[in-house]
């Protein structure tokens, strides 16, 4: 289940292939700007995070579950 609609005026799944999903968050990816673009369904923000950032952006999302858990 993708996020954006499949008709003319929105992106195709052949254009931006959908690489991991849930039922509140999808990562398609952008190959031709070299990024993943990750959808936040729940409230609708989009953002776009360069393939040579995602290493760093995973540290990031590691530690604020740690957090998470420290705090249960």
């Amino acid at each position: 289940m993708a996020a954006y609609p499949h008709d003319e005026s929105h992106p195709s799944e052949e254009q931006y292939p959908t690489i991991a999903s849930s039922a509140n968050f999808e990562v398609w990816e952008d190959r031709d700007e070299d990024a993943y673009i990750f959808a936040f369904n729940l409230n609708g923000v989009t953002i776009a995070v360069d393939r040579e950032l995602l290493a760093e952006l995973r540290q990031v999302v590691d530690e604020a579950a740690e957090y998470d858990r420290s705090r249960a």
